[in-house]
């Protein structure tokens, strides 16, 4: 959920991970090495218009289905240029959020096709350990001094990237994701009370004790 402490906990656990010796890294979906050049130029182009939008560019003049679509395409990227390299060379491969938030998002939209939303991210490589950092949206709003068009549901009829937004939008979300957790048995941690270093102890812990399993 946006505002849980994502990106700050998962890159304290892989420093954690690294003091026991394995072979991890932190992949950031948004800012990563495609190694090929001609790849990292096309992937570049897409960022372009996929994450670096202004603050008041209006997106919803594009439609959702496009999109959906555009998200699946740098998925697919990240996925098949990033992130399967990075297993065969054995690495433990750690990143703050895969694609299921969008999922989630995406499922809250009337009318909107659920099938076309799960076939298109259906061939994406699977976590072996996922980990849902549950927030209440009134303590995570606390923790913001901005918000998107996207965090607010501007996309979704809500007018005003604004704190009450963010809560009634980002409730709507919270529910489908808690419904994603219980069906595909996540790992779940609540850090509505509980400061950053607990939260990056209980993820360490989860993922130490599954990757011990796995060598």
């Amino acid at each position: 959920l946006d505002g849980s402490g994502k990106t700050s906990v998962a890159k304290k656990v892989v420093e954690k991970l690294r003091k026991l010796n394995l072979n991890v890294i932190y992949v950031d979906k948004k800012n990563c090495d495609f190694k090929n050049s001609y790849v990292n130029k096309h992937m570049k182009t897409i960022k372009s218009v996929l994450w670096d939008y202004s603050p008041d560019d209006p997106l919803h003049k594009l439609g959702d289905y496009h999109w959906l679509l555009l998200n699946a395409s740098w998925f697919a990227a990240l996925d098949n240029c990033v992130l399967k390299p990075l297993i065969e060379q054995g690495f433990i491969v750690v990143m703050d959020n895969w694609y299921y938030k969008l999922v989630a998002r995406f499922m809250l939209k009337e009318g909107f096709d659920s099938i076309l939303i799960e076939s298109s991210f259906r061939n994406l490589i699977e976590p072996d350990l996922t980990i849902f950092l549950d927030v209440d949206p009134e303590v995570a709003v606390s923790r913001r001094n901005s918000f998107s068009i996207t965090e607010t549901g501007n996309m979704d009829g809500l007018v005003g990237k604004n704190k009450d937004n963010f809560v009634i939008y980002q409730s709507k979300v919270r529910k489908v994701l808690n419904e994603m957790s219980t069906k595909n048995q996540w790992m779940k941690i609540d850090v509505n009370l509980k400061d950053e270093d607990l939260v990056v102890n209980e993820a360490f812990n989860y993922i130490k004790q599954f990757t011990l399993q796995m060598v």
